[in-house]
């Protein structure tokens, strides 16, 4: 696959965008809800300014809907290299160096796990009981060995599903990596370390559209 192609995997579940050996995923179904959120929220809009006596600051709470919407489904998503596990949630980016990654589990939504911290993944939430009910034995072969709990799996780690296919990506890139490099990762001090950066910039935009919308509404 050409560098920066896009893919569409496990029928269509989630997105892939690769670069070089770097892979991030989002949500396709998240993708979908945040343009059909904002869809709505510009007709909304565009209702507003060319409608007979209505005011403008209604256009405000229909403003935090869209952010909303970027900010919980569009934006989130999680990127792999050989570096390490770059997770994009909604108000925060946490970087998980292979050397602190100690497992990946899938129980509520993907989750890396180290010996300081669980990162859950937005992007990829395990389905939900349809889902787990729909998912057949056939899915569930074949997976990396970190996927197995004993002799068992969960529906969570289909590859059709949100978390499963994310953990599929993430566990074969980690037992790839140990098989080459096992000593350099366990080894090395600078890949222990886990930085986070908070996104101050949604965060305001969200708490001051929140309590804007309020005010209007109140009036």
């Amino acid at each position: 696959m050409p560098p920066a192609a896009v893919a569409w995997e496990h029928g269509g579940m989630q997105q892939g965008r690769t670069d070089g050996d770097r892979v991030t995923i989002v949500s396709r179904v998240g993708r979908v809800i945040a343009i059909a959120v904002i869809a709505l929220v510009a007709v909304g809009a565009v209702g507003i300014v060319i409608g007979s006596g209505e005011e403008l600051w209604n256009i405000v709470p229909l403003a935090f809907l869209g952010v909303l919407a970027w900010a919980a489904f569009w934006a989130p998503s999680i990127t792999v290299d050989d570096q390490g596990l770059t997770v994009r949630n909604v108000l925060r980016t946490e970087v998980v160096p292979w050397g602190a990654l100690t497992d990946v589990e899938t129980q509520y939504a993907l989750t890396l796990v180290t010996a300081e911290r669980r990162v859950s993944v937005w992007s990829a939430p395990a389905p939900g009981l349809l889902g787990a009910i729909s998912t057949n034995r056939g899915e569930l072969r074949h997976l990396p060995k970190s996927s197995y709990r004993g002799d068992s799996v969960r529906p969570a780690d289909a590859p059709r599903s949100d978390s499963g296919h994310a953990a599929l990506v993430v566990r074969r890139r980690w037992e790839r990596l140990l098989e080459t490099d096992a000593d350099g990762i366990r080894d090395s001090t600078a890949l222990t370390e886990h930085s986070t950066r908070w996104h101050a910039g949604t965060a305001v935009a969200l708490v001051v559209l929140l309590i804007a919308s309020v005010i209007v509404l109140a009036l």
